[in-house]
């Protein structure tokens, strides 16, 4: 809600926009420099990133391709439980239908036998 001064409202919104311009900035300068280093990638002889802890590129793309087998082979156990689950329930869907078909016919046998 404004504030009852529209000189006091516009200066609040004044002072947000130049707030906003700053982020706008930092952000603008970081993309600057994300895009200088993937320029620059490959040419210098020591290449390492702050959000790669100064490893290699070789060695964190040999890590993400590790993480992503370990991730696969979870999934596949994940899949092959729920697969073995699945069929153990079919089964006992099965058992149950023959159960309940031969409830039935001793239920119609018995109402037979007892008129």
């Amino acid at each position: 809600e404004p504030p009852g001064d529209d000189d006091e409202y516009f200066s609040q919104i004044i002072d947000s926009l130049d707030d906003d311009e700053e982020y706008w900035a930092r952000m603008q300068g970081s993309i600057d420099e994300a895009q200088a280093r993937l320029d620059a990638w490959g040419r210098d002889p020591n290449p390492s990133w702050a959000w790669t802890g100064g490893t290699t590129l070789s060695t964190v793309l040999d890590s993400a391709a590790l993480s992503v087998a370990r991730g696969r082979k979870r999934v596949q156990a994940k899949v092959q439980a729920a697969s073995s689950r699945a069929e153990a329930a079919s089964k006992r869907a099965v058992a149950a239908d023959a159960a309940a078909a031969a409830a039935y016919e001793s239920k119609e046998k018995a109402e037979r036998l007892a008129e």
